[in-house]
């Protein structure tokens, strides 16, 4: 059986015994939060503002918030959104307890399989919650990406074989490292983990799915992977720097523009990185490309590099680099960020507290195709940068390089919201006021329909007040689209990047490639790269 097509029976199936289980056999509570439980979870979101507020009041206020994001209709959010900025409740409190969930149950530690619909996407991944969790505060999340190599067999594994084998890793993680919750995404050997949209979102949404789940501590999610799911590492630590404060890539590589451009954006994730100088498959200079990039920038990384250890890094190496990403604690509105890119998909073009809504000089668009996994991207001949800095109490300080529009975030915690903020762009102040708190506005960007919505997806962060700025600059011609299709010498067609063949390293060392619609081809001599 194809592994992109095993759908196991239940829609959360606890797999603490490896085998699954029936229905009422899940492993979970029927009841969710009491609410003493929701009291205490909603100290822990608020912190010092928990001494100003009545966290036994808060009740009508989560029933208002969970009908907010039952309701489909953007009218019946609109009526709910409006009944939350009435409710007496400040927006930061409202901002900070929608983190936490009425429906968290207490969960039997073990194994998960999840299969379940966010929005309008299935979702399917495997979930280890360690002993001693609990919903009422928060845990951190370690995101571990699987390589093909046990799935890359004649013939093709069924369901409960592929449930057995992520049931085993994640039950030898939960044993090894029982203070943080495991997901590890059900892998697709089509479409990977991208760097398509289809792949990306096999990691994403399950993230974003399981925080309504099990309470997930925003500032200590991180993304580990090796070999082919080290080259997804770093494609998704740039593209969703948001959310991640950590990534560990081993043994992988990143070399389009169009991912290395993104590379100072994670001035407030730590990458750390390892590769061998004498891996056959991952060549050693591609992977100290990004390093040396991110050195050059002054974006801080953490470099290992062995000589003569091959592709598969040491044991006691990989714990040590487990407790390097795992001592991080991300700052969830950092006074400085930076965003770079030439791209302006809603998705990415925005970053923590700012959003790039245009550029000055777009160029030519340039549509490419990807030549592993479905979908299609497109990059301007152009980049952008802004960085923004917060750099005295309510004083943000914004440099910018080809941008013309763009929206600044704010809250509680980033500045006071009883005085003026004043915003200085590129030397001229373009802002100098109160701002005005926006529960409406807050509560949609906790709304993520798809993968690529430019809202934040419920609990990750919040801003109650937002701030748009128009850059003055010249007129400028309309952007010329590139498209297959457009004639004259103007076109410029779809491009497909060059890669290598799809190839695997056993824990043997034999290699197999995978060959979409063919699968599995032992014996086959390995290329010099293991790309997406």
């Amino acid at each position: 059986m194809r592994l992109a097509a095993v759908v196991l029976l239940a829609s959360c199936c606890w797999l603490g015994s490896i085998a699954c289980g029936a229905a009422g056999d899940s492993g979970l509570s029927v009841a969710g939060m009491s609410a003493a439980d929701m009291a205490m979870a909603d100290r822990g979101v608020l912190g010092p503002l928990a001494q100003k507020v009545d966290v036994a009041t808060l009740g009508p206020t989560h029933q208002l918030i969970e009908n907010f994001f039952a309701a489909t209709a953007r009218d019946q959010r609109n009526t709910i959104a409006k009944q939350l900025a009435t409710s007496g409740v400040a927006p930061e409190v409202i901002g900070r307890i929608l983190h936490n969930r009425q429906n968290w149950a207490v969960m039997q530690p073990g194994v998960y399989y999840i299969f379940d619909r966010l929005g309008a996407e299935d979702v399917r991944y495997f979930l280890g919650v360690p002993a001693g969790y609990k919903p009422t505060s928060s845990w951190p999340l370690v995101i571990k990406l699987p390589t093909a190599a046990a799935f890359l067999t004649n013939p093709w594994q069924n369901g409960d074989q592929v449930a057995a084998i992520y049931a085993k890793w994640i039950s030898d993680e939960l044993q090894a490292h029982p203070d943080a919750l495991v997901l590890m995404p059900l892998l697709n050997l089509d479409e990977l983990w991208g760097p398509g949209e289809v792949g990306m979102s096999l990691v994403m949404e399950p993230m974003f799915h399981a925080c309504g789940m099990v309470n997930i501590d925003p500032a200590r999610v991180y993304l580990i992977g090796h070999s082919m799911s080290a080259h997804a590492v770093w494609n998704l630590g740039v593209h969703f720097t948001t959310y991640f404060s950590a990534i560990n890539p081993m043994a992988g590589e990143m070399e389009e523009v169009w991912q290395t451009i993104r590379l100072p954006n994670l001035n407030n994730v730590l990458p750390v990185v390892w590769a061998d100088s004498a891996d056959k498959i991952v060549d050693v200079a591609k992977a100290r490309k990004p390093v040396n990039l991110l050195k050059a920038a002054k974006v801080p990384v953490i470099y290992h590099e062995t000589n003569g250890v091959g592709h598969i890094p040491p044991a006691a190496l990989v714990e040590t680099m487990y407790k390097e990403t795992r001592a991080v604690t991300r700052p969830l509105y950092p006074t400085k960020v930076t965003l770079q890119s030439d791209r302006l998909d809603p998705v990415f073009n925005r970053l923590d507290w700012v959003q790039v809504f245009d550029q000055v000089k777009r160029g030519t668009a340039t549509t490419m195709k990807f030549n592993h996994g479905s979908g299609e991207m497109t990059e301007w001949q152009n980049d952008y940068r802004l960085d923004a800095t917060i750099d005295a109490p309510n004083h943000v300080t914004v440099k910018t390089d080809n941008v013309a529009a763009m929206k600044l975030f704010f809250n509680d915690q980033m500045v006071d919201m009883t005085r003026p903020v004043t915003v200085v762009v590129d030397g001229k102040t373009r802002f100098e006021g109160m701002l005005t708190p926006d529960v409406a506005g807050m509560m949609q960007d906790q709304v993520s329909p798809t993968l690529m919505s430019p809202n934040l997806s419920r609990g990750w962060r919040y801003y109650t007040a937002a701030v748009d700025v128009d850059i003055d600059f010249p007129a400028a011609p309309p952007p010329r689209v590139a498209a297959a299709t457009q004639p004259g010498p103007a076109a410029v067609p779809p491009t497909t990047r060059p890669r290598g063949k799809i190839e695997f390293i056993n824990p043997d060392g034999s290699e197999r490639d995978y060959v979409p619609g063919q699968g599995a081809q032992p014996n086959k001599p390995p290329s010099d790269l293991n790309e997406q």
